[in-house]
């Protein structure tokens, strides 16, 4: 097959390209059996054939800027768990000098309130993560 395959245009996951052996056509298909999307009622004569109707699309100018958007926002958040990983916490919290340490800052310590947002968004890269990294 000379077309690489982009992925799937509706969630993102890896496509492949499939052969019906019983009425002797090629189809593409999203791994992401939830997702479901697929070329299997178009009938194409080869891989070349149905990789290029696959690969045909416009890029919405809307959804590539949340995408970039989405992109900064991960990088910050990884930036935040990198200082949250080189340091022992945050002195100025309590406002008599001490350490008030990370652990009493994120989910399930004693002021979790003051980052519920960056563990909330932390879970979601992870969660994406993993639906991303799945076979």
């Amino acid at each position: 097959m000379s077309d690489t395959l982009k992925p799937c245009p509706k969630c993102w996951s890896e496509a492949f390209s499939g052969w019906n052996l019983t009425d002797a056509y090629a189809y593409v298909v999203c791994s992401d059996h939830e997702c479901g999307l697929s070329t299997i009622n178009m009938r194409y004569r080869d891989h070349d054939d149905a990789a290029k109707f696959w690969n045909q699309r416009v890029e919405d100018p809307e959804l590539a800027a949340l995408r970039a958007h989405v992109a900064r926002l991960e990088a910050g958040i990884h930036a935040v768990r990198e200082l949250i990983e080189e340091s022992i916490g945050v002195y100025g919290l309590h406002g008599n000098g001490d350490v008030a340490p990370w652990d009493d800052l994120l989910r399930g310590g004693q002021f979790e309130d003051c980052l519920h947002g960056f563990s909330d968004a932390q879970a979601a890269i992870a969660e994406r993560a993993l639906k991303e990294a799945k076979p």
